[in-house]
């Protein structure tokens, strides 16, 4: 599994990205749902009944003796619409506090997107430095082995005492218990790795050699890195957004203490046909 492969697994898999991303799409909903505000708005209506007695629309003889009772339809229709002309800014600035809050989201979502990242590297080199463990503790049992069939045959010519050989042993039994916990402690490193990436599953793989390259400006100096990581901090952006969304939506709210003015007609009709 190479760096790049398992950054590439989060983007797609990690809860949290996929969550900060739908939280970006509601957002963008609502700055439509703030929009609508301005388009026209349509309602029809449509009843039909049945009645018993005399019909009482004009189209009706004028006299009602003439007209005998009896069950008859009548039906009406209308449809009306409301187009808004000025509201002293409120829908104006629920739409743009909408975008505001639209852009805090997105730099909200930035923000998770570099913070799944740096947990994906952590655990990514955390399991490459237990993979080195790994390969050290393999050499130092060889080593170890090598070692103990030294120690034996200088023991059979009698050239080492006896506790020699027993030490060499106990040191080769210390070099394999570092290296099961050497490998179980890859194997942990491994699992943290796909947590990091959101994948549920077996860690069969193994890391790869990858290294990070240098991060271009990094031996620049404090005081020229500070204003930098200001300017592109995302969270920093997001909160500005958030105030500026919060100082738009209370001009919408003060927009209410004026009256609005919309364009309203309609038409209808009714009758027994």
């Amino acid at each position: 599994l190479h760096l790049d492969d398992a950054m590439t697994l989060a983007l797609e898999r990690q809860p949290s990205v996929l969550q900060a991303r739908a939280l970006t799409e509601a957002a963008s909903g609502r700055v439509e749902q703030a929009r609508s505000g301005f388009l026209p708005q349509v309602t029809g209506s449509a009843i039909a009944e049945i009645v018993h007695g005399r019909p009482t629309t004009q189209s009706t003889p004028t006299s009602a003796g003439s007209v005998p009772q009896g069950t008859y339809d009548v039906f009406s229709v209308g449809v009306s619409g409301t187009q808004l002309i000025y509201d002293f800014g409120q829908t104006l600035d629920r739409t743009r506090a909408a975008s505001e809050s639209r852009d805090a989201q997105k730099s909200a979502e930035r923000t998770t997107t570099v913070q799944v990242a740096l947990q994906v590297r952590q655990a990514f080199f955390q399991a490459h430095a237990q993979k080195a463990l790994v390969r050290v503790g393999q050499e130092t049992v060889a080593n170890q082995e090598r070692h103990l069939a030294q120690i034996q045959g200088f023991v059979g010519q009698g050239i080492r005492p006896e506790i020699d050989l027993a030490q060499a042993r106990t040191d080769l039994a210390n070099s394999r218990v570092t290296l099961i916990n050497a490998r179980t402690s890859y194997a942990t490193a491994r699992a943290q790795l796909n947590q990091a990436m959101g994948v549920f599953g077996p860690a069969n793989y193994e890391v790869a050699d990858d290294d990070l390259g240098a991060v271009p400006g990094e031996d620049q100096s404090a005081d020229r890195l500070l204003p930098a990581a200001i300017a592109a901090r995302p969270e920093i952006a997001t909160l500005k957004q958030e105030q500026r969304a919060s100082e738009l939506t209370l001009s919408s709210i003060r927009g209410a203490y004026g009256p609005t003015l919309s364009a309203v007609g309609g038409v209808s009709e009714a009758g027994v046909s």
